[in-house]
């Protein structure tokens, strides 16, 4: 299940359709956002029914919004489902390839460079075309737009946003 019925959501879903091993069963939003019945042809939940329809036990959870207020809202959502229970589904594209590693509902884009040993957290968002250098470290709930390059040996605090084609030095700590 997917939690977002935005453009995100649209985006997270193309590739978690175009080849991955999980099945898209319904998106979910928040009580107040839910006045539409289907996105992408499947089923809008309302959150507060969300573990009455798709138990813990059963399902993973993708959490996909944008980086509004600091990566905020995606956080908190993050945190709701954590705390519910629920594992969370990742995805890195059949066109990144690297010794790397990452946490949960984190999603790696087509075409990003990774240099080897680079370390993701959980909740991260890496949009296509980004390089990310060796030995760097990306903490939790990080958003790393597309073209952004980013050296070595670098620290990325939680909650950050990289913005489009910013250039990180390396050896640096934000």
């Amino acid at each position: 299940i997917i939690f977002g019925a935005g453009k995100i959501a649209e985006a997270v879903s193309y590739f978690f359709n175009r080849d991955s091993e999980y099945d898209i069963k319904a998106y979910i939003v928040d009580d107040l956002y839910a006045k539409f019945d289907t996105f992408l042809e499947k089923p809008v939940i309302k959150l507060s029914l969300v573990e009455e329809k798709f138990p813990t036990t059963e399902y993973t959870v993708f959490v996909a919004v944008g980086y509004q207020g600091i990566n905020q809202v995606r956080t908190a959502k993050f945190e709701y489902f954590k705390s519910a229970g629920y594992s969370f589904a990742s995805y890195v594209s059949p066109k990144v390839e690297g010794d790397f590693t990452f946490g949960e509902n984190t999603i790696i884009m087509d075409y990003a460079m990774i240099q080897p040993r680079v370390s993701f957290g959980n909740n991260v968002f890496v949009w296509g075309g980004a390089m990310i250098g060796h030995h760097t470290v990306i903490s939790d709930h990080v958003w790393l737009t597309g073209g952004c390059l980013v050296g070595g040996v670098t620290h990325i605090g939680e909650g950050s946003f990289i913005g489009l084609g910013t250039m990180i030095g390396q050896e640096v700590t934000i």
